[in-house]
């Protein structure tokens, strides 16, 4: 937990990106995913960029299906109560080539005082995954059937989707979301045991979709 009088100020760039693949012309090169970073401090400053996006995938042959795939993006979680001095950038993009474009990663707010806004944000940088192709970015935690989060805003061709914890049976995992915000080209999953619930407004930050 962060002291009173913690404080972050970032100027220049925090990576924790994928590496991308090796050419090994078999098609298992695959970029690797994005990392994890988590920063929790009372206060939150700069202009700095802060990134966890999957890697490359290998350029193995000529033929598209023997390139390796890129990675999926990674998590980012801020845990603040002041960020009003903030004007940075954060991405946590699955990265683009070969046989499939993966999955976006996670940027996860939990600012203000207690009980902090908790906001997450999913952005793919306008790179689209195919819905057949199962991947989403999916909130998992172990057992967990009940997610609730005050805004969501999905963009740039994501995919976000509450995962179900057990492959057969009559659970169902719910997404429960206070404002969904987005650019209209974001994908939120649904369907066989997954709800979601939008109990306030759909927009952006200047207009509703």
């Amino acid at each position: 937990t962060a002291t009173a009088g913690s404080r972050v100020v970032l100027i220049g760039t925090g990576s924790m990106n994928g590496a991308g693949g090796v050419n090994n012309y078999d098609g298992s090169g695959a970029g690797g995913a994005g990392g994890s970073v988590l920063v929790d401090a009372s206060v939150l400053e700069g202009v700095g960029l802060v990134r966890t996006n999957g890697g490359a995938g290998a350029d193995n042959s000529a033929t598209t299906s023997r390139r390796g795939s890129g990675g999926s993006g990674g998590r980012l979680a801020f845990h603040v109560v002041d960020r009003s001095g903030w004007r940075g950038t954060t991405q946590a993009f699955g990265m683009a080539f070969g046989q499939y474009v993966n999955a976006a990663g996670t940027v996860y707010w939990c600012h203000g005082a207690a009980p902090c806004v908790r906001r997450l944000e999913v952005d793919n940088n306008g790179m689209v995954v195919s819905l057949a192709a199962d991947r989403d970015t999916q909130l998992a935690d172990s057992g967990r059937l009940e997610y609730e989060l005050d805004e969501v805003d999905v963009r740039g061709s994501a995919i976000l989707a509450a995962d179900v914890p057990t492959p057969s049976g009559t659970d169902r995992a719910v997404l429960t979301v206070k404002a969904l915000y987005g650019d209209a080209s974001g994908t939120i999953r649904t369907g066989s045991r997954r709800d979601l619930v939008v109990l306030g407004p759909r927009g952006t930050s200047q207009s509703l979709w």
